[in-house]
């Protein structure tokens, strides 16, 4: 299926009794694996909807993960359902271990994307102590480049910033800023600022352009 990181999303799950059944009352209990880290409980409980379907609300922090097993049970189940998503490969979330605010180093972050593929990037920008930074206002860009020659620039675009903390950017490439394969270095600027928010190496895996069907 494929979901957003950092961004809570519903699931749903039909249920079924022994002989089955649909199972439309009682109590259903979700636990979450984030990760393949240990089982803890849900922030929300599952909800009927109608008929077999109950759904279950994810918050933006536990949708904070790579890939997650949510396992539901209820009494009248022979055995508990398991749910894994693993997060959607055309949006990856980068959060920099630091997104500093003045000059200095920055945690390296590698982002992976296709030959000829357009992909949307999703930075979500915090400091050195976890705290968003506030972009409200700010015009941020994104550019990359090959290391033999770093003062070109093979590629730039324009951030677009969103969120509650007006600290999330999404910068979206095109199949052109694509066309080569290879490894190259990005930065991802508070252009108003002069600013460095991010950096790391872009990996672009090479393969053909999407077939005529």
């Amino acid at each position: 299926m494929g979901y957003t990181k950092g961004t809570g999303h519903a699931i749903e799950i039909p249920l079924y009794d022994a002989v089955g059944d649909p199972i439309t009352t009682g109590d259903v209990t979700a636990v979450l694996s984030k990760d393949s880290a240990a089982y803890g409980a849900a922030t929300n409980t599952p909800e009927h909807v109608d008929a077999e379907l109950w759904t279950l609300d994810l918050t933006d922090a536990e949708a904070n993960c790579d890939r997650y097993r949510v396992k539901f049970t209820h009494d009248d189940l022979i055995a508990p359902i398991t749910v894994a998503d693993q997060k959607d490969p055309a949006v990856l979330t980068i959060t920099p271990a630091t997104a500093v605010a003045n000059t200095g180093e920055i945690a390296s972050s590698t982002i992976i994307g296709y030959q000829h593929a357009a992909q949307t990037i999703v930075f979500d920008c915090v400091d050195a102590d976890d705290n968003p930074i506030d972009l409200d206002g700010k015009d941020v860009g994104f550019s990359a480049w090959d290391d033999s020659d770093p003062d070109t620039a093979l590629v730039t675009a324009s951030g677009v910033v969103s969120g509650d903390d007006n600290n999330r950017v999404t910068v979206a490439v095109t199949t052109s800023d694509t066309a080569s394969a290879g490894h190259f270095q990005y930065r991802l600027w508070n252009v108003t600022d002069d600013l460095v928010l991010a950096d790391g190496t872009w990996r672009i895996k090479a393969g053909p352009a999407a077939p005529s069907v």
